[in-house]
């Protein structure tokens, strides 16, 4: 754009141009900067879009795998609680030991359920139960024996509440696994997604490209109609059949990123293939006006236009190129997938406009 800028200036300083001429080109040259600023525009709106669904997902994925690490991380935290209390019930434990080989029972089921209280377990009340088991033999006092009875009781009831805790761990590993596997899943579909749109915005960006070259390439007809005007003033009909295509063009263009409808695309391109035509009929007229032949100001819109086609035909070939990686995307799996859920869609190649 500044080099466009530097040749316009100089062809004014060294009269090839008048200033109103010169004021011309550079309001195309300006339109032009500002509708490429749009375009852009409009591609990074469309990417933040989906860097917001990107950042959602990624939330929602980051909470759930926290909360499904975090409860395991806290059952093993109490877990190891209970375990230091075992740790302080055993010395209670040993005393009972001692106790019982001294053949001290009273003394021996004192310490016993000091250690229960601590850490109360199913072999825990069970010898509980046969420490006062033996104490009823030596004093056949009936106490004794119910309370043998109800630590039986205690131990059986424990027992069977163990075996319950056994069923809860092993549905619990299982569902420890299950947010495992989800959680990969979920990484797996993040990574695909995240892949689709930087393959889909490479393609926005590559079309963009070639938008705001056909919104340079339109900037420049008014001038070139405005240079045919002054040596060829009775060739109204052509200059009015390329006026009235840029005009349908322009509309068209108006409308928003191309990239994105299917239908729009196609009419743009009809619209080109139209104003083609007309352009090369207006080239013509240079071959029957000597004098607008040897315009420069004439020369430099047509060497524009020219730059511009050129341009257009690189840009073409890079924007295919990244829609076959990205159309290819779409059908690999397991992103096939990922495409169905996110809608994700097929794009158009950019076919070129045959005159």
């Amino acid at each position: 754009m500044r080099e466009d800028r530097e040749k316009i200036k100089k062809m004014m300083l060294e009269g090839k141009i008048n200033s109103d001429e010169a004021k011309l080109l550079l309001k195309a040259l300006d339109e032009s900067e500002r509708k490429k600023e749009r375009i852009f525009k409009e591609v990074l709106n469309h990417r933040r879009k989906r860097e917001k669904t990107l950042l959602k997902i990624l939330g929602a994925w980051f909470l759930f795998f926290f909360l499904a690490t975090s409860f395991p991380f806290y059952l093993g935290k109490l877990q190891s609680s209970k375990h230091s209390l075992s740790l302080e019930a055993l010395e209670y434990f040993q005393k009972t030991n001692h106790f019982l080989k001294e053949g001290d029972y009273l003394k021996a089921a004192k310490f016993c359920r000091k250690g229960i209280e601590k850490f109360p377990t199913s072999l825990g009340y069970s010898l509980l139960g046969a420490i006062y088991e033996l104490v009823y033999k030596e004093t056949k006092n009936n106490i004794f024996k119910e309370k043998a009875r109800v630590n039986f009781d205690k131990a059986e009831n424990l027992r069977i509440n163990t075996k319950g805790g056994e069923k809860m761990r092993a549905i619990l590993f299982l569902f420890i696994l299950l947010i495992i596997i989800l959680s990969f899943i979920g990484l797996g579909i993040l990574l695909f997604y995240n892949l689709l749109v930087r393959r889909e915005e490479k393609a926005n960006k590559s079309f963009a490209d070639i938008q705001a070259q056909y919104q340079k390439k339109l900037d420049l007809v008014p001038v070139l109609l405005e240079a045919v005007k002054n040596y060829a003033a009775h060739e109204k009909e052509t200059q009015l059949q390329v006026a009235q295509a840029r005009s349908k063009a322009q509309e068209i263009a108006g409308e928003g990123f191309l990239a994105f409808d299917k239908e729009k695309l196609k009419k743009f391109l009809e619209s080109q293939k139209e104003l083609n035509t007309g352009l090369v009929r207006l080239f013509a007229l240079a071959e029957k006006y000597p004098d607008l032949k040897a315009s420069a100001n004439f020369l430099t819109i047509q060497k524009q236009l020219e730059d511009i086609e050129d341009t257009i035909a690189r840009k073409r070939e890079i924007y295919n190129n990244q829609v076959r990686v990205y159309n290819s995307s779409l059908r690999y799996f397991p992103m096939n997938l990922i495409v169905k859920v996110f809608k994700f869609e097929p794009k158009e190649y950019f076919e070129i406009e045959k005159v």
